[in-house]
C-alpha cells in the first residue's frame, strides 16, 4: 500500500472513481495525495486544480497551481494551466502578468521564445493590442534572429490588422530577408509576400519586384539542393572506392562501366529537371504533453 501511494496513476484513478460515485469524497482523495504522498508531482496537482475549477472553485484551483509551480518551477504546462485559469475567469490582467513573469524567468532561449509568441497571440487576440504583440515579437527576434516561428507569428500579427497595413507587412518581409534563416525559409516567406501584395498591395512595381525575387530564390534553392545531392553522391562514391580497395584492389581500380552509366542515368532522372515544390513552414508547440485528468500515466 505504501508503494502504491507513491504513484500518481493510482491516485488519479482513485480520485476519478470517487468523483463518479461520491463527488465530495474526491476532494479528500486529492488532498491526501497532494499534501502527503505526492507533494512534488505536477500531474496530480493539475488534475486536482481541474477538479476544483470544474466545481466552480477557481480560487482554490489558482492556489493549487501556484503551489506546485513554486515547488517545481520551470514546468511549462503548469504555467500555461495557471494562465488558462485566469483567462477562463476573465482575469486578463492576471494572465498578462503571468506571461510577463514567464518571459522574464524563462530558462533558455527556446522557452523564452515560446512564451513570447504565446503572449503575443494573447495580446493580439484577447487584448486586441496588435502593437503590443508586435513589440513583444520584435524584442524576441533581437535575441534570436534565426527563429522561424517568431517571424511567422509577427507576420500573422501584422497582416491581421484592420485594414491590412502594407507597410507593416513589408517591414516583416524585410526582416526575414536580412535574417539568418535558410534560403528555403526565405523562399517560403517570399511567396507569402507575393500573395499578400497580390491581395492587398497598392503598387504594381512592388508586385513585379516580389515576383522576380521569388524566381531568384527558387533558383538558389534548387541549385543548393542539386549541389547537396552531388556532394552526397561523391561521398558515397568515395566510400565505395575505399571499401573496394580494402576488399579487392583490382575491382576498385576497374569499375564496371555499365554500373557507372546506370548511376549517371539515375542521377539525371532525379536531378536533371528538378521540380519546384513550394515549401510550407511547420512548427511545433514547445511545451510537453501531459495526461488529461482521468487518464492513466505510463
Amino acid at each position: 500500500m505504501i508503494a502504491c501511494a507513491l504513484y500518481e496513476d493510482f491516485w488519479t484513478k482513485f480520485a476519478k472513481y470517487a468523483e463518479e460515485y461520491c463527488p465530495d469524497y474526491a476532494e479528500s482523495v486529492f488532498t491526501r495525495a497532494c499534501t502527503i504522498h505526492l507533494q512534488q508531482k505536477p500531474a496530480i496537482h493539475v488534475a486536482w486544480a481541474a477538479y476544483e475549477e470544474k466545481r466552480g472553485n477557481a480560487a482554490k484551483a489558482r492556489d493549487i497551481l501556484a503551489n506546485i509551480d513554486a515547488l517545481v518551477p520551470g514546468l511549462v504546462f503548469v504555467r500555461l494551466r495557471r494562465i488558462g485559469v485566469e483567462v477562463r475567469g476573465q482575469s486578463l490582467d492576471r494572465a498578462e502578468a503571468l506571461y510577463q513573469d514567464s518571459i522574464a524567468s524563462a530558462q533558455g532561449t527556446e522557452a523564452r521564445n515560446f512564451y513570447c509568441w504565446r503572449y503575443a497571440r494573447f495580446a493580439a487576440k484577447l487584448l486586441g493590442d496588435q502593437d503590443k504583440a508586435a513589440q513583444v515579437l520584435r524584442e524576441a527576434l533581437e535575441q534570436d534572429r534565426g527563429n522561424p516561428t517568431l517571424y511567422l507569428q509577427l507576420l500573422e500579427v501584422e497582416t491581421s490588422r484592420q485594414p491590412p497595413s502594407e507597410a507593416a507587412a513589408e517591414g516583416v518581409f524585410e526582416l526575414v530577408q536580412s535574417s539568418e534563416l535558410p534560403e528555403e525559409s526565405k523562399q517560403a516567406f517570399a511567396l507569402r509576400r507575393l500573395q499578400f501584395l497580390e491581395e492587398f498591395g497598392s503598387s504594381l512595381e512592388k508586385l513585379l519586384t516580389a515576383q522576380e525575387e521569388c524566381q531568384k530564390l527558387k533558383k538558389l534553392t534548387a541549385s543548393a539542393r542539386k549541389r547537396s545531392a552531388a556532394e552526397a553522391e561523391g561521398e558515397l562514391a568515395k566510400k565505395a572506392k575505399v571499401e573496394g580497395e580494402a576488399g579487392d584492389p583490382s575491382a576498385a581500380q576497374q569499375p564496371d562501366a555499365q554500373t557507372q552509366e546506370q548511376q549517371w542515368a539515375a542521377y539525371q532522372q532525379q536531378w536533371g529537371a528538378y521540380p519546384y515544390n513550394q515549401q510550407g513552414y511547420n512548427y511545433q508547440q514547445y511545451y510537453q504533453q501531459y495526461p488529461a485528468y482521468g487518464q492513466a500515466q505510463q
